[in-house]
């Protein structure tokens, strides 16, 4: 049950504070909101604890700071209210009354409570928004739930939470060949059509559309291949020349070939037909029909977009006719070009000679960092956390040497692993540290590192290539070695 109540903030785009009363949407315009007069709003991805799903999700709250620190993590305290929209709960089926399922749910963690049932947007509800406790709304959406989690400070707060939940306007997905709706791969350079109110997902790097949320969760689980999907799903799958060649390799169509045919494999999926050669964004593709699990059909293309190899892939079910809506995806596909200067580095991977891959994260002062941002210095990339003895003990050099040589242009970014800021914090004061510490509260970055020990130390010359990785503690010297050599590279 506690899926439902964990939830991290993992990408935010924030939008302005509404000075008098004005509607938005989520990501995909599955569902909007009136934001009311003088609170603040941002639109985010959220995923479970079980990091299955990534759901869209809108966080509103009576001022920045309370914003800021809901977007951080779990925070008791500032009047705030968060919409998120999973594709399916694990027991909900079971129990598919929100009424019921709340009345379980909540006294599960915080005993027992009255819900009050109502229709938000036609759908059953039930809504429970206490003063000076964790509220909780579920509006039940057929297989689908909207988890609405709420805190009022007064009673003045909570009226205008229970106003804000009564003005949910939930869409209905399309299910028509209209395409409106982008689907983008977290690095950008991917773009596909979808159709309004189709359910979007992020997982790790690969990004899913469907036009019902069951699909998704059968493809996340793997069972399509035990059975028939109810409905198409569209997915785009970024593999690293990394992955598969030595760098600086001359990639030819049968190269991608080989990529498409590996992913399949790792589906499970069986090529139905021939590989044949197509353009898609004037890059060179292949192309392949294939099928996976009883009852589902699929078609797939490679597409060799220079550092990256993107499989974009339809799979459907054997009942029905969706070629028009897989042609009208698949046409849609749009791949922007590498800039002369990114086409000129090496690609992205984790071995010495690649360029580190990107990502964002959130510092320890609420603000967010890329990655790209260090470019142009020398970067001590750090994985640590605070349970982590070694990771101590190097600390107080770290930040020696931070202090040492940072007006010749050598950083730090620490990557703390799966703690939050009431954790971290204190241990930093201890120490001392003014280097950047980045949050990664459920662990992607550390999963897109392949991070399993701790500490992690990687050394990023000025162009953000790597060129030095080391595996547990590090000694002051070995740093320092370290740093110099980073730092009399071009």
């Amino acid at each position: 049950m506690r899926r439902l109540l964990l939830l991290v903030v993992l990408v935010v785009v924030p939008l302005a504070a509404a000075q008098e009363p004005a509607t938005i949407s989520s990501l995909s315009g599955r569902f909007t909101i009136t934001v009311p007069e003088g609170w603040v709003a941002s639109s985010a991805v959220l995923t479970d604890v079980q990091r299955i799903f990534a759901s869209e999700a809108l966080t509103l709250a009576e001022n920045e700071e309370t914003l800021r620190r809901v977007n951080l993590g779990p925070h008791i305290g500032g009047s705030h209210v968060v919409f998120a929209l999973f594709p399916t709960l694990e027991i909900y089926p079971l129990n598919p009354n929100p009424q019921d399922f709340l009345g379980e749910v909540v006294p599960f963690v915080f005993g027992s409570v009255t819900a009050e049932a109502l229709t938000i947007g036609g759908y059953p509800a039930a809504r429970y928004v206490p003063v000076g406790q964790p509220g909780f709304t579920l509006v039940g959406l057929g297989p689908s739930m909207l988890a609405i989690s709420s805190y009022a400070v007064d009673d003045s707060d909570a009226a205008v939470i229970n106003d804000l939940i009564e003005s949910l306007h939930i869409a209905t997905p399309e299910t028509s060949d209209a395409l409106t709706q982008p689907l983008t791969t977290p690095d950008t350079r991917l773009t596909l059509q979808t159709g309004a109110g189709w359910y979007l997902g992020v997982r790790e790097d690969i990004a899913y559309a469907s036009p019902q949320a069951s699909p998704i969760q059968d493809l996340t689980f793997g069972l399509a291949r035990l059975g028939a999907i109810e409905a198409p799903i569209f997915a785009v799958v970024p593999r690293s020349y990394a992955e598969f060649f030595e760098i600086n390799k001359t990639v030819s169509e049968s190269d991608i070939q080989i990529v498409l045919d590996l992913t399949l494999s790792e589906l499970e999926a069986y090529p139905g037909g021939d590989f044949s050669a197509l353009e898609v964004s004037g890059f060179p593709a292949v192309q392949v029909e294939f099928t996976l699990g009883e009852g589902n059909s699929g078609y797939a293309v490679a597409v060799d977009a220079l550092h990256t190899i993107y499989i974009v892939f339809a799979l459907y079910p054997n009942e029905g006719d969706f070629s028009v809506l897989v042609d009208a995806v698949f046409e849609s596909v749009v791949i922007m070009p590498l800039t002369p200067e990114a086409a000129a580095l090496p690609p992205e991977g984790l071995r010495e000679g690649y360029r580190a891959p990107q990502f964002s994260t959130t510092l320890l002062d609420g603000s967010t960092m890329n990655l790209s941002d260090l470019t142009g210095q020398v970067v001590m990339l750090n994985f640590w956390a605070t349970w982590c003895p070694p990771c101590r003990e190097e600390m107080p050099a770290m930040q020696q040497f931070y202090e040492q040589y940072g007006d010749q242009g050598f950083t730090i970014l620490a990557v703390n692993n799966r703690e939050f800021p009431d954790v971290i914090t204190p241990f930093i004061d201890e120490l001392g540290l003014q280097f950047p510490i980045g949050l990664d509260s459920v662990g992607f970055i550390q999963e897109k590192y392949s991070v399993f020990n701790y500490p992690t130390s990687i050394f990023l010359d000025r162009n953000g290539i790597i060129y030095g990785v080391h595996l547990g503690a590090i000694s002051p010297e070995q740093i320092e070695a370290f740093i110099q050599e980073g730092l009399a590279r071009n």
